[in-house]
């Protein structure tokens, strides 16, 4: 990461420092607000718990026994190993070089805390492990340390942690993994993690958010490729959203935009935009969505939000959208049961609530394209004096909603003059967010009179499209679901035939009793023919499907081929063995002449090999260095 990149990124996070950090909240606050992930369990003291209740009372300090060190010696550098529990992970190798040539200059300067090992001979590293890295860099034989002869494991531990929190290679997400950690053991509370490391409430819960990292996104935060301002706030955030962040927009070949460069207010803008639905286009009742986990509004990032805020979870808005649409549209119908519920070719319809509508019984009339639905005028909203300071303002207003007033009215009852008139017909236009009421110009030419003929052929249709649902819904379902466990059953058996029977040979059907081979067989007589069946039929049948299958299946030299050569062999073993060794003859003349070639080409590769060998043999002047004499 450039020089550039890296002050851009101090000076957003200083930019939003409100946002980077947690507003002063104390322990109980992390209840208030339920988030979609599993919340950081801090531990309470008595005093923190009655915090929002009585004046904040001094921070708790927590005093760590350490022992104290026995000794202070050059250790051989082969007896002393890392420990398992020092917070910081990864060690920077330009950093970690530099280190390595001041020990080489000057030695190292501040003695390492080492303890016995309990697993063998030699030392466990306390802290100080950069500097001994750094001096096996350089190829050292011995490191100072201070050696800690009594010392629990806790307290190792603690030191191990507390020590490399206080140095500034740390990374974030190593510095909230220490944080979490030493709360995870109950050897400090909130209070006292301020106390010990002079670092703010805020700040120490703003680093715990980042244990809820994803861990691809983690790893770019410790890269330096993201802000703490923006890790911080994705950390807020379902690990689906998390995941999808960073398919999308963050990972080296994302599939959508590439958000790695933005600062905490560009990242709050494209995220509110492509993960979240802002709640007041919608208008079903949103009392339970004020307090939801999946409300932006209760994130950090949207504090400061107004409104109803932004759902991010698309399935229970839909299902909460479908819901209330689908209401809305049956009270339409309820008052007026001659409506008809209309998807139109053009424009907005909510499928969805459309479907629920559908599966209720309501008839939907599909409208071509050639069809044009417009809506209904809608009724104008009448001035409150409340909402204006001028009064001359105010009168203005009522003047204008009056004028509109009268217009609405006329075309109420122009549209209600060509209802009676059959000139046009009204329907429930189910959109979006709502239903509305849509009228249809109506071609008197091609209208067809309402009479019991055409209501019986539309319930016949209805019924046609019952059973086409019934049919898709069972295809889905025996796909879907597991068989249960039982016997193979004889209405089973006929169904096999039923299928089977698509494969015959014409030249069969006699047997069957059709007599003209040509016609074709259709589902009646197959049903026919399955329900009286003879074995000498039911061995036909399947020898026909075997044959079928066989045929369109079989190539070259694939397990169907082999299969078919045997069925062949089964059944007509003299016409299979003439094809057989015809095939075979004609291969064998091939083969042989082939062979006579290999052994022609074998021949002359020989003889080129030996006027090769003898060209490469060297005269006799030039093996001795002088000329050959005359015999």
């Amino acid at each position: 990461m450039n020089a550039t990149k890296s002050v851009t990124q101090k000076k957003n996070l200083k930019n939003n420092n409100v946002v980077a950090v947690l507003e002063e909240v104390k322990v109980t606050a992390l209840a208030v607000i339920q988030k979609p992930m599993t919340p950081i369990i801090v531990p309470l003291t008595e005093a923190t718990a009655t915090q929002t209740e009585t004046e904040a009372q001094p921070p708790v300090t927590v005093k760590t026994p350490l022992a104290a060190s026995t000794e202070e010696k050059d250790l051989n550098i082969t007896t002393v190993f890392p420990n398992t529990y020092n917070p910081r992970k990864t060690f920077d190798k330009t950093s970690m070089q530099e280190l390595a040539d001041s020990i080489r200059e000057v030695g190292v300067l501040h003695a390492i805390a080492v303890r016995p090992r309990k697993e063998g001979t030699g030392y466990e590293i306390i802290y100080g492990e950069r500097r001994y890295r750094a001096s096996l860099l350089i190829g050292a034989k011995t490191i100072k340390a201070v050696i800690h002869s009594t010392i629990t494991d806790e307290e190792a531990e603690d030191m191990s942690i507390t020590e490399n929190l206080q140095r500034k290679e740390v990374r974030p997400t190593e510095e909230a993994a220490a944080f979490k950690q030493l709360l995870d053991k109950g050897r400090y509370d909130m209070y006292s993690l301020v106390s010990r490391f002079g670092r703010s409430e805020k700040y120490i819960y703003t680093r715990l958010r980042l244990t809820e990292l994803y861990q691809p996104i983690a790893e770019l935060l410790d890269k330096d490729v993201l802000s703490i301002a923006v890790a911080e706030e994705i950390s807020t955030y379902e690990t689906a959203i998390q995941q999808d962040i960073y398919e999308n927009h963050l990972k080296d070949d994302c599939k959508g935009d590439d958000w790695t460069g933005y600062n905490f207010n560009l990242f709050k803008r494209y995220f509110e935009k492509t993960y979240t639905t802002d709640l007041e286009q919608y208008k079903f009742d949103k009392t339970d969505c004020k307090a939801c986990a999946h409300n932006a509004a209760n994130y950090n990032l949207f504090a400061e939000h107004n409104g109803c805020g932004h759902c991010t979870d698309r399935k229970c808005l839909e299902a909460k959208n479908t819901a209330y649409v689908a209401k809305e549209a049956e009270k339409l119908l309820q008052q007026n049961p001659k409506l008809t519920i209309a998807r139109t070719y053009y424009g907005s319809n909510n499928a969805t609530a459309l479907e629920k509508l559908d599966k209720k019984g309501h008839e939907i009339k599909e409208l071509s394209y050639s069809v044009s639905a417009r809506n209904f005028p809608q009724a104008p909203e009448a001035p409150t004096e409340q909402a204006y300071s001028d009064p001359k303002e105010y009168e203005q207003a009522v003047e204008t909603f009056e004028q509109k007033q009268q217009t609405y009215t006329e075309q109420i009852e122009e549209l209600s003059r060509k209802q009676e008139e059959g000139r046009i017909k009204t329907y429930v236009k189910v959109e979006q967010t709502g239903p509305s009421l849509c009228y249809v110009e109506v071609n008197k030419k091609e209208a067809v009179p309402v009479s019991i003929d055409t209501l019986k052929e539309k319930d016949k249709r209805f019924k046609e499209i019952a059973i086409e649902k019934i049919v898709a819904d069972t295809k889905k379902l025996v796909i879907e679901n597991g068989y249960p466990e039982s016997p193979f059953t004889q209405y089973e058996d006929g169904m096999m035939y039923f299928i089977m029977l698509s494969k015959l040979q014409r030249k069969n059907y006699p047997f069957f009793g059709i007599k003209d081979a040509l016609t074709y067989m259709d589902e009646k007589q197959k049903m026919k023919i399955v329900s009286k069946l003879t074995d000498a039929q039911r061995t036909l049948i399947k020898r026909d499907f075997i044959m079928s299958q066989l045929c369109e299946s079989g190539h070259g030299d694939n397990n169907a081929s082999k299969l078919l050569r045997d069925f062949a062999n089964m059944h007509f073993p003299d016409l299979y063995g003439l094809a057989k060794a015809t095939h075979e003859e004609e291969y064998q003349k091939r083969h042989e002449r082939l062979e006579e070639k290999i052994k022609e080409l074998k021949k002359a590769e020989k003889v080129a090999a030996k006027k090769a060998e003898q060209a490469d043999k060297p005269r006799p002047e030039a093996a001795t260095g002088k000329p050959e004499q005359a015999a």
